[in-house]
């Protein structure tokens, strides 16, 4: 049985990403964390609750690894 990820990106990790930009700097998503699933998450939060694993995210020169925490 598969499950559907609705990935919720934060206020804080725009705001990180538009002042990297803003700085001449590029910003890029290397990773992702999932959390437990067992809140809703929104727009305001700044980390997950309950961080279980971390996703290295594909790139032209790596593949994805899974990362326990």
């Amino acid at each position: 049985m598969s499950t559907i990820l609705r990935p919720t990106i934060t206020m804080a990790g725009l705001e990180a990403v538009f002042n990297a930009q803003k700085n001449g700097f590029q910003a890029k998503i290397s990773k992702v964390g999932l959390g437990t699933g067992n809140y809703t998450p929104d727009q305001s939060r700044t980390r997950l609750e309950k961080e279980v694993h971390k996703v290295l995210v594909a790139s032209d020169k790596t593949k994805a690894m899974l990362k326990f925490i």
